[in-house]
């Protein structure tokens, strides 16, 4: 088969999963903005949700978790428990676990009377478009892949960190930074380094980056606090802790 008929077939596939009518959704119509949902209901908890694709991606789920949690610590808002967290495909409706037990949590705590939501960083942690790929990165979730995210969430709220409507280029940015942030890389070009500096650096921040890690404070999360690479917090615990 041709490239010109392979890609007729492959959308001819798409036509008959997701149904001609089954256009581009606006996320903001499923999800709402953390800081407008807020203002109206300021008495909300919120119960953490992150997902990841893959290990290996640049803003991981611990950089995802310490992001909610510092943000949500801002604004007074308290979290609910632990944060549920799972690698897993976006668009995978079947192997959602820990968004399904994220939501009985809720609806649990919702029955008690209780004002309870589910926070992610941003509406990509909820909801892929089943054929987004990394050569394809800014296509969005249809309508019909909203609908079935809203029936496996049981009409649970669901709130983003980030405007939901944002563009996928520019939610990038912000994870971009975030994973910098959580590495203690700032961007941008490298500051010339003085020779003394690791010396330096470890005399100011140990007793710090120690007294974390005895709390249970995980290493990425310690990174984003002290601005101290993991790779070297790592090594500091190994030899200090």
């Amino acid at each position: 088969m041709n490239k010109n008929n392979l890609k007729r077939s492959l959308r001819a596939n798409v036509l008959r999963r997701v149904g001609p009518k089954s256009k581009t959704a606006q996320a903001s119509k499923y999800l709402q903005h953390l800081d407008e949902y807020y203002k109206q209901q300021p008495d909300i908890q919120a119960i953490l949700y992150c997902r990841d694709s893959t290990r290996h991606q640049g803003c991981n789920l611990d950089t995802y978790e310490e992001v909610l949690r510092r943000e949500l610590n801002q604004r007074g808002i308290s979290i609910v428990g632990r944060c549920y967290r799972e690698i897993c495909s976006g668009s995978d409706f079947d192997n959602r676990w820990k968004l399904e037990q994220a939501v009985e949590k809720a609806k649990k705590l919702i029955a008690k009377g209780k004002r309870v939501v589910i926070v992610a960083p941003s509406s990509d942690r909820f909801l892929r478009n089943k054929y987004f790929t990394t050569d394809q990165p800014d296509i969005l979730p249809t309508e019909a892949e909203y609908e079935k995210l809203k029936e496996l969430t049981c009409g649970v709220s669901l709130i983003t960190l980030l405007d939901p409507d944002m563009p996928p280029e520019e939610v990038r940015g912000y994870q971009s930074k975030w994973g910098q942030s959580a590495k203690g890389n700032k961007g941008g070009r490298p500051r010339e380094k003085r020779p003394g500096y690791k010396k330096q650096r470890r005399k100011e921040k140990l007793n710090k980056v120690i007294e974390l890690h005895k709390q249970g404070v995980n290493p990425c999360q310690i990174a984003a606090f002290t601005l101290v690479p993991v790779s070297t917090i790592n090594d500091w615990i190994t030899k200090y802790a």
